[in-house]
């Protein structure tokens, strides 16, 4: 599907950086990386028109993350933090790009700040691969217990 949109639109970073998620998933590797590239170039073409873009700022912050730039990585989610602070879908993807570079903390802390703000995604919290690094975090069971409430 993501393979089909992504001809459609080529120009779409969403596109790639999910298209690269579920390469992944599927273990080709070399597939999930070029689209990691190419979703940065789109991101940064993106930001280029729109600097305020969150959604292009913490899926770049992923593509990033995966392509070793770190500390582009953390500029790209902190700018995505300071354009909507609030926001329970850039506060859930931070988290996500925070566990990935290994920054349990402030990962643990921004979907705690997620869930505050609406994010209920009890499902997709379990199954996110990005979230992998926290799981054992003591606080990430306490999140977890509290959704189940």
């Amino acid at each position: 599907m993501f393979e089909a949109a992504s001809r459609v639109n080529p120009d779409d970073y969403q596109t790639s950086a999910l298209l690269a998620t579920a390469y992944g998933g599927l273990g080709k590797e070399a597939e999930a990386m070029s689209c990691y590239r190419r979703c940065l170039e789109l991101a940064e073409k993106q930001l280029q028109l729109h600097p305020d873009d969150a959604r292009a700022l913490y899926l770049g912050a992923g593509a990033l993350t995966k392509l070793g730039q770190r500390q582009r990585a953390m500029e790209w989610v902190g700018r995505a933090l300071a354009i909507d602070p609030s926001d329970a879908g850039v506060l859930y993807n931070v988290s996500c790009a925070y566990a990935m570079l290994g920054e349990a903390d402030q990962a643990i802390y921004c979907l705690e700040r997620a869930l505050e703000n609406g994010f209920g995604h009890k499902e997709w919290i379990l199954h996110d691969s990005d979230l992998d690094s926290i799981r054992d975090h003591p606080q990430f069971q306490t999140l977890l217990a509290k959704l189940a409430a």
